[in-house]
């Protein structure tokens, strides 16, 4: 169905934070499968729900701003497939 794809549709969010990233923080965060960092901003590809990897953040990091955007449905579809 329509929500079980947006369910596993992919997530990109960029946290743009006050000082240098450390993607580290995120290691076994439920639903994070990728953690890059560029100087103060940290890209993270999220699966099902950011709820996690935003607490995370919250708890842990100074986040100035968030940037996110999903994949579309037909990428997830073609994921189910491959």
């Amino acid at each position: 169905s329509v929500a079980e794809l947006r369910a596993r549709a992919r997530q990109h969010i960029e946290l743009h934070l006050e000082s240098p990233a450390e993607p580290g923080v995120f290691d076994g965060v439920p639903g994070v499968i990728a953690a890059d960092a560029q100087g103060s901003v940290l890209a993270l590809t999220v699966e099902g729900s950011g709820d996690p990897a935003l607490k995370r953040a919250a708890a842990r990091l100074v986040v100035e701003r968030i940037v996110s955007r999903d994949h579309d449905l037909e990428d997830a579809f073609l994921e189910v497939y491959r």
